[in-house]
């Protein structure tokens, strides 16, 4: 996943199953590929039917367990790095095809799509309770 530069960011679909949790980590890199210090930045992730729609599902560097910015973010292997938490019952009630994006707002105040509005497929399980 790309982000803070004059590109575009990157499509990312996502495919699950509803009900299923998941843990995504999110890297985040400059123009030239470096990873991005996200000490004191913000990220967002949004899903919607279709865009312009309401919102069904939001998840927030802001709340705790829902996306974890890595820390120290002096560390090399950290620098960079989010962790988003799907738990299952953010996706049991969802069926079909929805867009997502994720926004990064640094520490400055800037914003920056990570990810580009992308697909979010939640399919139909046969298992409802494992």
């Amino acid at each position: 996943m790309g982000c803070c530069n004059e590109d575009s960011p990157p499509e990312v679909p996502l495919e699950l199953s509803a009900g299923e949790s998941r843990s995504i980590t999110i890297t985040i890199t400059d123009d030239d590929g470096a990873r991005v210090d996200l000490t004191g930045a913000r990220l967002t992730f949004t899903v919607r039917k279709k865009i312009n729609t309401a919102v069904v599902l939001t998840k927030s560097s802001t709340v705790s367990g829902e996306i974890d910015i890595l820390t120290p973010q002096t560390d090399a292997d950290k620098t960079g790095k989010a962790a988003l938490t799907l738990e299952a019952a953010d996706t049991s009630g969802l069926r079909g095809t929805f867009v997502y994006d994720i926004w990064l707002v640094t520490i400055g105040g800037s914003a920056f799509p990570v990810v580009a509005p992308s697909p979010f497929v939640v399919r139909e399980t046969v298992t409802t309770s494992p």
